[in-house]
């Protein structure tokens, strides 16, 4: 028995001396504690405000001046689609693309007279992807500009770079329309597009034949919802009288402009 104790004393001492041996040596390495990594925390999102931009809203940030008639022609736009996907248009990712096909394509319809905006898959849902397409010529263009910028004849003319012949006979008529407005009444939503439009076709009449007779039918209505007309006889003469007084009223503006302080 005490031979057996003894041989496990030995042993022991034997195993624990050569661990000490090793550890001096460097065979045994210690690595170094690892601390506990950090833990993450996810930022909180921050709203980009995307959600509240329209398509015009996006070009100003973009640089685009907001009275821009682009920034008026892509919100027209974004109306157009969102009224044929039920507003499904009006995420932030469609009306990017929305403001980026107004911009493209509204260069093409002012030198060609008109263009396309092919947007395949705009909308994607559950029934699959929309696509949503327009053909839009020049008389659509000045609609959508003049009604959502709420543009009159002057800037509409002065954007269009009409000659100035049509530019005074427009701003003529837009007065004649007021002067034969009946009281509470309203104009059409295209009225400006409309009086410019019979603008630009008068002096072609009066160019060719020497005389233009202009009818703006149901240019707008009276308080009794029944629309009125407005109709003018101008011949060549009457024409040069317009554009001088024109001018003439152009000119004071000018002066008063200059003098004031």
């Amino acid at each position: 028995m005490e031979v057996w104790l003894v041989a496990g004393v030995a042993v022991v001492v034997a195993v624990v001396a050569y661990v000490l041996l090793t550890r001096r040596s460097g065979q045994v390495i210690d690595a170094p504690r690892q601390a506990p990594a950090p833990q993450t925390i996810a930022a909180p999102t921050t709203p980009t405000g995307d959600e509240d931009l329209s398509a015009g809203d996006m070009l100003t940030q973009d640089g685009i001046d907001k009275d821009d008639p682009l920034v008026y022609f892509a919100d027209w736009l974004e109306g157009e689609a969102s009224t044929e996907t039920n507003g499904a248009s009006e995420k932030p990712g469609p009306t990017r693309r929305i403001a980026d096909a107004a911009r493209a394509v509204m260069p093409v319809i002012l030198t060609q007279g008109r263009g396309v905006v092919d947007l395949p898959g705009l909308v994607v849902d559950a029934t699959g992807g929309r696509d949503f397409r327009r053909e839009i010529d020049i008389a659509q263009l000045e609609r959508a500009v003049a009604d959502s910028g709420l543009y009159d004849v002057h800037e509409l003319t002065d954007w269009r770079k009409d000659p100035p012949r049509v530019k005074a006979l427009a701003v003529w008529l837009s007065d004649q329309v007021i002067e034969d407005m009946p009281d509470d009444a309203e104009m059409v939503d295209d009225d400006t597009v409309r009086i410019v439009e019979a603008a630009r076709l008068a002096v072609s009449d009066i160019d060719r034949t020497g005389r233009a007779d202009i009818a703006l039918t149901a240019i707008g209505t009276d308080d009794k919802a029944r629309p009125f007309d407005v109709r003018r006889s101008v011949e060549a003469g009457a024409l040069q009288t317009i554009v001088a007084e024109f001018e003439e009223s152009e000119r004071h503006t000018t002066r008063t402009r200059t003098r004031d302080p």
